[in-house]
């Protein structure tokens, strides 16, 4: 089970997240083999809790992509009309 939180502050350049793995059970693996003289079964638990904080910021502008999505655009129009 994961559990997380993200929130965006300064006009979603600086990004925060919380994630929760596991808060409330502990994680149990079963596993069963047959054969024909034999019968296994195997059973296991972790024992771990784990919490994540991720800090991000985005470094780019913006605005020359602004720029070569209009020219992109314009090219476009041109393409579109002959």
């Amino acid at each position: 089970m994961n559990i997380g939180v993200q929130k965006k502050w300064f006009s979603k350049k600086f990004i925060t997240t919380l994630n929760f793995i596991d808060p409330f059970r502990q994680q149990q693996n079963r596993s069963y083999t047959n054969g024909p003289n034999f019968n296994l079964e195997s059973f296991s638990t972790t024992q771990t809790k784990n919490i994540r904080l991720t800090l991000a910021y985005v470094f780019n502008n913006g605005k020359k992509n602004q720029k070569l999505n209009a020219k992109k655009q314009d090219e476009l129009q041109k393409l579109l009309k002959k």
